[in-house]
C-alpha cells in the first residue's frame, strides 16, 4: 500500500475516532482520580514498601 492511499482512506476514519474518544475519555477519569486523591508520591521502579510505611 502506498503512502497516498493511507493518508487518504477513508474505510477506517470512524473507527479510529471511536478509539481516540475512548482513550481521551480514560485520560481524563484519570486524571480525576489523582485530583481526587490530593497530595501523593509515586515510587517507580522496584522499591518495596510495606502498606503502613511513613
Amino acid at each position: 500500500m502506498k503512502e497516498r492511499d493511507l493518508l487518504c482512506r477513508t474505510d477506517d476514519l470512524l473507527i479510529d475516532f471511536d478509539r481516540a474518544v475512548h482513550m481521551f475519555n480514560e485520560f481524563v477519569t484519570g486524571c480525576r482520580a489523582l485530583f481526587d486523591l490530593g497530595p501523593s508520591v509515586t515510587v517507580f521502579g522496584s522499591a518495596r514498601f510495606d502498606e503502613d510505611h511513613r
